[in-house]
């Protein structure tokens, strides 16, 4: 049995200053991130829309430990971005620059596992005189890490949260892990290592064999980070396996015949990652994450697994024509399946390859395994969603390609000068093309744009993604376009139609709209959206019993659809229902408690109920959160002019008369209000 030699003694120093350098020029790269914003791709769903972000009280918190939104159950992540809202509410910027702060850390997590690693690769590798390869080696290795153009969607993605977050505590717990696996190396910061082993002696003073005891406490902090990981992405379940490739090589313990205890200490994280996966298969099945495309037989996805494989590959070698969405193809034709072959026939020669020389060279056998197992939840296998691959999954499966990439690059140039030529080069390419990609997350027009120039009339999705976008920004033409072209693409899906509708509702083509919000219903019956559409359209026409109808079918396809509610309050309202308002008002306000506007509402049911005191605090509410409100100053001030209350009625006018002067309506109101505390204008207070 060999033994680890000791980590040569160092300083902060010696992190600190390459670590300054890594993260000054990442910085660099995405400060186009700041002219970013929010798209249409679950932006809304998971946070602009999101009402548990927007507070941190017991009823969120709860909320964020039990929900499967968006398909996962992901509590850390909720509360990172439920901080973030508390920051500046919803400013893309906070959320687009919390991304980077932790990809940032990555980065630096990457370069110090990456330099650990090689250092206890010396013993097989005939290293131990070269340590300026090895620095070298994980600076290029962070750098491509930090750097490469195919992170830009997990960092610029504000929803992708959930993908820096989980890598920040998988990647300490594969540092971490590094230490524990090597029980006679020294902890890389020697002076971090005297003050923690002096703390953890400290605690163990009156034990034997504390050294033992400090290091299965570090087996412990790495389980703990797992489960921080897991809370913040399910695809952190690869981790054990993660640790099994490092067993192998750098650690070596497969062949020292460790390899029994490296397997049995392994059981609560398998286990732990079962339990996570059983939520996860369980989440998605709730909220339907699961493909149903028709014609994705088992046989495609486990080529496209394969064809995945490769893919990834080739984009970390050559990362041009990146885009968001890599949709499953529509009809594959000869040469599509003659990819797929060629793809599954480069993964079984590789596979091959690393066993057998899995002894003259550990390294690929581990980075392969290591790939193999970080991207397994990914491949498709169970098909989630419409796309055949993703940027975004890479992200920490990359550390396979990066890392002997670097070291393989550094031995090529085994002079400093060479070195930081070479490191340079890569730093101004990759700088350069993460500051285009980032181009295309810019807004929801430009990101789905590329998706359907790369991939035209493919993708149903994108294709009702960009007429979303233009409809929001006012290009009905586009939209329609845009809307006919998704419907082009079989099979047909409600959410085109509906989309469809709502752009023909705008237009005031009612007729037309309400045929494709019916064709909507039609493909999906249980779809709330179109019945809520339905009503606009009914309500413009007139029809007031067929427009209650739809809004109530609407809010119960959906107990949470808040707009549901409210808009029914809005409809029995107008049939002089004031008590069912109230109650469908109540309930929108259950699940949205801060939206200004059905508080508004509520407090007009109050007022047209003549429940004078409800009414008052229902505005004084909308107050609060937007003190300035001209109607609600106005509404408050016209309540407590019909109760009463002259002086508080005049107070209130006055503040809406300051916000709007010269409106008619509320010089009017004033005067009444004048004429009953017996003043004029000139002399009010």
């Amino acid at each position: 049995m060999t033994d680890t030699p000791a980590m040569p003694r160092t300083s902060y120093g010696d992190f600190w200053r390459p670590a300054s350098v890594l993260a000054a020029v990442v910085l660099l790269a995405y400060l186009p991130l700041g002219n970013n914003g929010f798209v249409t791709w679950d932006d809304p769903l998971a946070i602009t829309d999101n009402v548990y972000l927007r507070f941190l009280n017991r009823e969120s918190l709860r909320w964020m430990a039990t929900t499967f939104h968006t398909g996962n159950w992901i509590p850390l992540t909720w509360f990172s971005l439920a901080l973030d809202y508390q920051v500046h509410r919803l400013d893309p910027r906070v959320f687009h620059f919390t991304n980077l702060a932790l990809h940032i850390a990555n980065t630096l997590l990457v370069f110090g596992f990456c330099r650990r690693l090689l250092f206890l690769a010396r013993p097989t590798e005939g290293n131990a005189e070269n340590p300026q390869w090895e620095f070298w080696s994980a600076f290029l290795a962070a750098l491509l890490f930090g750097l490469h153009p195919i992170h830009v969607e997990s960092v610029a993605w504000a929803t992708e949260r959930k993908d820096v977050l989980y890598a920040f505590f998988y990647l300490s717990a594969l540092w971490l892990y590094l230490d524990y696996g090597a029980p006679n190396s020294r902890f890389e910061f020697e002076v971090l290592s005297s003050k923690l082993r002096w703390f953890l002696n400290l605690w163990f003073k009156n034990t034997q064999n504390s050294g033992l005891r400090i290091r299965n406490l570090k087996l412990v902090f790495c389980f703990l980070l797992f489960a921080l990981s897991l809370m913040s992405k399910p695809m952190a379940v690869t981790l054990p396996a993660a640790f099994l490739a490092l067993d192998f090589w750098p650690l070596r313990r497969w062949r020292e015949r460790r390899w029994r205890k490296a397997v049995l200490e392994k059981i609560p994280f398998f286990l732990l990652g079962l339990i996570f996966g059983g939520l996860t298969f369980v989440s998605q099945a709730t909220t339907h994450a699961f493909s149903t495309l028709e014609g994705l037989t088992f046989q495609f996805r486990v080529m496209n697994a394969f064809r995945s494989l490769v893919f990834y590959l080739w984009k970390m070698a050559v990362p041009l024509n990146l885009v968001p969405l890599y949709p499953v193809p529509r009809d594959g034709n000869g040469l599509y399946y003659a990819q797929n072959n060629l793809a599954m026939a480069a993964v079984l020669a590789f596979t091959l390859a690393a066993w057998v020389y899995r002894r003259k060279k550990p390294y690929l056998a581990a980075a392969w395994l290591f790939y193999l197992a970080t991207l397994a939840p990914v491949l498709g296998i169970v098909q989630v969603g419409s796309q055949a691959a993703a940027d975004r999954y890479t992200y920490v499966p990359s550390l396979a390609f990066f890392l002997p990439l670097a070291a393989g690059i550094m031995r090529w140039a085994d002079q400093r000068s060479l070195r930081i030529a070479v490191t340079s080069f890569f730093a101004l390419v990759l700088g350069a093309l993460t500051w285009n990609q980032l181009a295309l997350w810019r807004d929801s027009i430009t990101l789905w744009e590329s998706v359907t120039a790369a991939y035209p009339d493919v993708s149903q999705i994108a294709h009702t993604n960009l007429a979303n976008a233009y409809k929001q920004a006012g290009r009905p033409d586009d939209a329609l376009r845009e809307y006919d072209r998704a419907m082009a693409i079989p099979p047909p899906q409600a959410f085109t139609h509906d989309g469809k509708g709502t752009a023909l509702l705008d237009e005031g083509r009612t007729g037309e709209a309400i045929t494709e919000f019916k064709t909507a219903i039609e493909l999906d019956p249980h779809y709330a959206s179109p019945h809520r559409n339905l009503w606009f359209a009914y309500r413009r026409n007139g029809m007031r019993k067929e427009a209650l109808a739809e809004i109530q079918q609407a809010a119960a396809l959906d107990p949470h659809f808040a707009d549901a509610f409210s808009d029914l309050g809005i409809s029995y309202g107008e049939m002089g229902r004031g008590k069912d308002a109230e109650e469908a008002f109540q309930k929108a306000l259950a699940l949205d408690p801060t939206n200004t506007q059905y508080l508004m509402n509520l407090a007009t049911t109050y007022q047209r109920e003549h429940q004078w005191a409800d009414a008052v605090e229902g505005y004084r509410k909308v107050l609060a959160l937007d003190s300035g409100n001209v109607m609600a100053w106005f509404d408050l001030g016209n309540t407590d002019l019909l109760s009463g209350d002259y002086a508080d009625a005049a107070q209130a006018l006055q503040n809406a008369n300051q916000l709007t002067p010269g409106q008619k309506a509320i010089e009017r109101k004033l005067a009444d209000v004048y004429s009953k505390l017996g003043q004029n204008n000139n002399s009010a207070p």
